[in-house]
């Protein structure tokens, strides 16, 4: 029997994934890279962070994406959420540029990668640890869950109806492929931020003893 998902239904599956702890992020890594080495079901030639189908109505759709939906992005999450108004509030026009193509990047580049998870999550972590810096601005890691919803819902918005004649096209298969591949992304992404943020503990305790020890 085929379920359906509402929209609310696979939100919180990405609130729920994006808000794991450390210990949670690395058993979650560990597993994923599991997975991908022994091929699932024991096929080795089946190695993926998702199903092919769901490969394909990704690939599909963001044919139809444009640089823009970075910004796009941010303002969605801006408005669902006054603490990310007040940080983008804070931040330069440069700044939020730059924010923009990066998500936009993050995302093309892992549609483009879609079969190799190892590299989309270095990608996603790589961009994470760069969040650390923000810290001092009023950034917060549940943030990240405010900013996968809304990928999630803009990167919906790319289908626009535009398979309703191709059956296997339809809008709750679409949300739930992008639900899977945006919750994998941050969480490698929050996974990169938190692996900054203990190192710049850690570098901070050092100048302090170097200073204060004697």
């Amino acid at each position: 029997m085929k379920i359906q998902l509402s929209y609310g239904v696979l939100q919180k599956t990405v609130l729920t994934t994006t808000k794991l702890t450390e210990s949670d992020l690395k058993s979650e890594n560990n597993a994923s890279e599991n997975t991908v080495m022994s091929g699932g079901n024991g096929r080795k030639g089946s190695s993926g962070l998702l199903p092919s189908l769901n490969r394909i109505r990704i690939q599909h759709c963001f044919k139809a994406a444009r640089p823009t939906i970075g910004e796009a992005i941010l303002k969605r999450a801006s408005n669902n959420r006054c603490e990310m108004r007040i940080l983008m509030s804070r931040l330069t026009d440069q700044q939020i540029e730059l924010m923009g193509k990066q998500f936009y990047m993050l995302i093309a580049y892992s549609v483009e990668n879609i079969e190799r998870v190892e590299m989309i999550q270095q990608h996603a972590r790589t961009l994470g640890e760069t969040y650390a810096a923000l810290c001092r601005l009023g950034f917060r890691p549940d943030y990240f869950t405010s900013l996968a919803d809304a990928a999630i819902a803009e990167c919906v918005k790319l289908d626009g109806g535009t398979h309703k004649s191709t059956y296997f096209f339809n809008r709750c298969e679409t949300l739930l492929a992008w639900s899977q591949l945006i919750g994998t992304i941050f969480t490698s992404v929050r996974d990169g931020y938190y692996s900054r943020v203990r190192y710049q503990r850690r570098f901070v305790f050092k100048i302090y003893l170097f200073f204060f020890s004697n």
